[in-house]
């Protein structure tokens, strides 16, 4: 077979359209591409790359880039790893025409990570030498991911003349290959500010660190943790432990983090499982005494599994006793399972809400003057919250829907929260219809203040209409006056 060399400057387009009567047709790619087993897709992908002739890569690559498949970025590189083995000169041109992404990206990374191979120190002066931009950016990643392992210092210095990378993979990746290498040099470097070109880049370094050690043993990553000199390089070191740990097993996470004197650096903990697993996190909290992490991981997991399984989380509510606890968790559930579901969560709304404050624990709202561009403002007990904050995400989903629930509501303070919170997001479109809405609120002091908020946008934009409609506003005179100069 004769071989083809691509020139430089010639565009993967151009590849595409010149040899388009030679290359396999896009339906003769493997079924591998959509294979989920990873191995056996792995085989099936490594020898079809080989099978397809140099001159063919371009086509191939194209049609790959444009296929949807699990697999497709495997093969991508796979492809691009070989053209760049065989047609080097002409594959780094081809990138070079190419938008950027992740073909051209990977052409770089393989074409430097070979040349390296032949020549470090050349490889080395010849990136650093180019302009800022994504042959630079991929050109010192490929040789960081060598380097990295045998002079991780060096690595490092290279990756902090590179202003346009990945800040977070580029150091995290550095400081695993150190730690592997020689923990107590790379706690060295991670411990000078100096080496670090941000305390973000810095905060990379202890995670990479973290990562590498904890893939070991968590004893390991903890008694180095423990090492480490009170400060935030500290705190930063707790705090990833603590998230990856407790993917693995966040019952001794929790435990251990429990010992740590700063509660902030672990609150995140309880609140990344509770997310992640809130069946499982709520069941552990159950078995603790009452306390601040019981209620983070009940409030956060029923947040959680209210919005995957709505009813399932408000049943486990109901076999709960009763108390005031019981209460915030139905609120709890319900606006949250308003989120994906309102019109199922207001059937259980009215319940959730039975509970009454007393009239010291009640919140009033307050008419402030309007001054320095702060508007007033109306603060809700949680079971008129619970209507206003449902009222909210049904109005921002379907305002149809939720206005015809809104008029089903009997007149008092829960219907009022809901129409101020409906005119609220209403006044973000429409603050002529806000207004409107606003004006039907019954509690005086509510409705004075969501008409000053929906005026104040209305008159922005209509100045002349919003002073036509004052006269018809359910406010007192001296307020009227006060819309009055807003409108001028």
């Amino acid at each position: 077979m004769r071989r083809i060399t691509i020139l430089p400057g010639l565009v993967l387009g151009l590849w595409v359209t010149a040899h388009a009567q030679t290359v396999r047709p896009l339906s003769e790619l493997p079924a591998a591409l959509h294979d989920r087993d990873t191995c056996h897709a792995c085989n099936d992908l490594v020898a079809y790359a080989k099978s397809i002739r140099p001159r063919d890569l371009p086509t191939i690559i194209e049609q790959v880039r444009t296929t949807p498949g699990v697999n497709r970025e495997f093969l991508l590189d796979v492809l691009v790893g070989r053209w760049v083995m065989l047609e080097p000169q002409g594959a780094l041109a081809a990138a070079r025409q190419m938008d950027p992404g992740h073909v051209s990206g990977n052409i770089y990374q393989a074409f430097y990570g070979d040349l390296f191979d032949q020549n470090r120190a050349g490889t080395i002066a010849r990136v650093k030498k180019m302009p800022e931009g994504i042959e630079r950016t991929m050109g010192i990643w490929a040789i960081i991911q060598q380097l990295a392992d045998d002079d991780p210092a060096q690595a490092q210095e290279l990756f902090n003349s590179v202003h346009t990378f990945n800040s977070a993979f580029g150091n995290h990746f550095i400081y695993a290959k150190w730690a592997a290498k020689n923990l107590d040099h790379a706690t060295k470097a991670l411990l000078q500010p100096a080496n670090f070109s941000t305390e973000l880049r810095q905060g990379d370094a202890v995670n990479g660190v973290i990562d590498f050690l904890l893939s070991k043993n968590p004893q390991t990553a903890t008694d180095w943790v423990r090492q480490l000199p009170a400060g935030r390089i500290h705190d930063l070191a707790v705090m990833r432990l603590g998230l990856q740990w407790a993917q693995i097993d966040p019952v001794k996470a929790i435990a251990w983090l429990q010992g740590i004197s700063k509660v902030e650096i672990w609150t995140q903990v309880p609140t990344e499982w509770a997310g992640r697993d809130p069946q499982a996190a709520i069941a552990y909290a159950v078995t603790l005494p009452d306390g601040q992490l019981k209620t983070d991981l009940i409030t956060q997991g029923l947040a959680s599994w209210a919005q995957a399984d709505g009813p399932s989380a408000w049943a486990w509510t109901q076999k709960q006793p009763a108390s005031d606890l019981k209460t915030q968790q139905m609120l709890n559930t319900v606006t949250h399972w308003a989120l994906v579901n309102p019109a199922a969560a207001v059937v259980e709304l009215p319940e959730a809400a039975q509970f009454h404050e007393t009239d010291e624990e009640k919140m009033k709202g307050e008419m402030n003057d309007f001054h320095f561009g702060v508007l007033p403002s109306f603060n809700h007990p949680p079971n008129e919250q619970a209507y206003a904050d449902v009222a909210r995400t049904w109005t921002e989903r379907d305002p149809v829907q939720a206005a015809a629930w809104i008029a089903t509501l009997s007149a008092g303070s829960r219907r009022d929260a809901a129409i101020a919170a409906q005119s609220d997001v209403v006044g973000e479109t429409d603050p002529a219809h806000a207004v409107a809405l606003a004006n039907s609120i019954g509690n005086s002091i509510e409705r004075s203040i969501e008409l000053k908020t929906q005026f104040f946008r209305w008159a922005k934009q209509e100045p002349a209409k919003a002073a036509a409609a004052i006269p018809g506003l359910s406010v007192s005179d001296e307020d009227k006056k006060w819309l009055l100069k807003i409108a001028h």
